[in-house]
């Protein structure tokens, strides 16, 4: 999910056209809070491609749940994922979490 869709996604929920009111009452039916409620158990990577979009997605979702990711390997990977994550217009100490101390506490190694 893009960070620059999260609109969209808050929106699609309360649309009503024909053609989807039989999938989205079902959808409706399992998921009791709207969707931007949920951003709290879900980790995302840094890897969007954009810093205006890596700013966007940490200011939404808290730079406790963005871990750094580089793709390596992958086409479309980076080497300068960390380079990035320093020069990003964040707090100090939301660089140190995304750079590492989010990571140490999900494997719980801090």
């Amino acid at each position: 999910m893009k960070p620059a869709m999260w609109g969209a996604w808050r929106l699609t929920r309360h649309a009503r056209r024909p053609a989807r009111m039989a999938s989205q009452s079902r959808a409706r039916a399992r998921l009791k809070a709207p969707p931007q409620a949920s951003l709290h158990k879900l980790l995302f990577d840094t890897i969007v491609h954009g810093r205006p979009a890596l700013e966007f997605l940490i200011s939404s979702c808290r730079a406790e749940r963005v871990l750094l990711g580089s793709d390596y390997r992958f086409d479309m990977g980076t080497l300068e994922c960390a380079r990035q994550a320093e020069a990003l217009s964040i707090a100090e100490a939301d660089k140190a979490t995304i750079l590492g101390a989010a990571a140490m506490r999900l494997l719980a190694l801090s």
